[in-house]
């Protein structure tokens, strides 16, 4: 109450010039303070936005990654019953069936032996055969890559194509590879 008192006696013993004065400054003071108060809520409001900008950026990617890896999860999954179903496939088998039912025994060059398993990391090991085609038509490079298709265990791993001059005919040369579980035999 003192305080009071005495802030009261200041301003009646200030002439009216003085007290005019005395008025616009704490006026002033005050407009400040608001103005102040509110440049810097802006400024923490325009923090807090490109801070929320950033989370969400950051949560979208984590979904990715999420969903991404319970895609190559399910994939794996798909790939281990694939190769659990079918424990006794061999890739030069395949190779050698399919030449046959293409009618391209003819056509086949050199071919590879099956290559020894290549440890790709988790439970798996990849076994490569390399073929030779000679002169043989664009449809018949289609019908190989739809037959190697067609099979789930069966992947192109390199394929290199050459014209040969004054032809339409092609000479192939193709890597094909499948996958095994570590724990089965070749």
């Amino acid at each position: 109450m003192n305080i009071l008192q005495s802030i009261k006696d200041f301003l009646q013993n200030l002439s009216k010039k003085n007290l005019i004065q005395v008025s616009l400054g704490i006026a002033s003071l005050i407009i400040v303070l608001i103005i102040g108060t509110i440049l810097w809520q802006n400024h923490t409001i325009s923090l807090l936005q490109k801070n929320l900008v950033k989370i969400n950026k950051l949560r979208i990617e984590s979904m990715e990654l999420i969903n991404k890896f319970q895609e190559v999860s399910a994939q794996k999954e798909y790939v281990s019953d694939l190769l659990t179903k079918d424990k006794d496939f061999r890739i030069k088998d395949f190779f050698e069936t399919m030449v046959k039912e293409l009618f391209l025994e003819r056509n086949v060059g050199n071919t590879a032996d099956v290559s020894d398993p290549v440890d790709v990391g988790g439970n798996y090991d990849e076994i490569q055969l390399g073929a030779q085609f000679t002169s043989i038509t664009t449809k018949q490079v289609c019908e190989i890559l739809e037959k190697i298709e067609q099979n789930k265990l069966v992947y192109v791993k390199e394929l290199t194509l050459t014209k040969i001059q004054q032809t339409s005919l092609l000479d192939v040369s193709i890597k094909i590879a499948t996958l095994q579980l570590k724990t089965a035999q070749t």
